[in-house]
């Protein structure tokens, strides 16, 4: 899972980075043409606008989830057993995985709905419907991601001695830089964890 998971993330980012050199680019040459021949690319605010920064921002959200990026409360977590604390994330992974499921549902309606009207940009004849599929598409990953993510913390809560995991990557390095570090090699409280397999 977790190589799957790297998989997709890197994936993911590698499209949000491309969408947005293409985006760089078509502003700059819009404005350079605009600039040095008074005639700018017709519809260059429409495309960004309903285009270009629809895709980066969707695919933003499970990019984060996947690399663990979002914002945790880590609070409650820290002071709680191992086990505890992954009952706690798999409720949490299940009531995340319900609401994305929920949005991805709505968002199909509403891009069935804009598909059938032949949604454009304003004014323009600009199309924009089909970026509307977007939104289920990402909602509908969100939904797995969590699926995955609460089928692995059940998986870690019902095992004998459930393992330690950290809330980002940046949590679990501060702990092993901690843990090495520490005067004879001993272990160090953990700062924000989680639980896995």
């Amino acid at each position: 899972m977790q190589q799957l998971s790297k998989l997709l993330g890197r994936v993911l980012s590698v499209i949000t980075a491309l969408v947005i050199i293409v985006m760089m680019l078509h502003v700059v040459i819009n404005a350079l043409s605009r600039f040095f021949f008074s005639t700018p690319i017709y519809g260059t605010n429409e495309i960004a606008g309903f285009w270009y920064l629809p895709i980066i921002a969707l695919l933003g959200i499970p990019v984060a989830q996947l690399q663990r990026e979002h914002i945790v409360v880590a609070l409650l977590l820290d002071r709680m057993s191992a086990r505890a604390a992954g009952w706690c994330m798999l409720l949490a992974s299940l009531a995340t995985a319900a609401v994305c499921a929920g949005f991805a549902w709505f968002g199909l309606h509403r891009a069935v709905e804009q598909m059938e009207l032949g949604a454009t940009a304003g004014v323009t004849t600009i199309i924009t419907w089909p970026v509307f599929f977007l939104l289920p598409v990402v909602f509908g990953l969100m939904t797995l991601i969590c699926v995955l993510e609460a089928i692995t913390y059940f998986r870690a809560v019902l095992s004998d001695e459930p393992e330690q995991i950290y809330v980002s990557e940046v949590e679990k390095e501060i702990a092993e830089v901690e843990e090495n570090t520490a005067p004879g090699g001993g272990e160090t409280e953990p700062r924000s964890t989680e639980v896995r397999s």
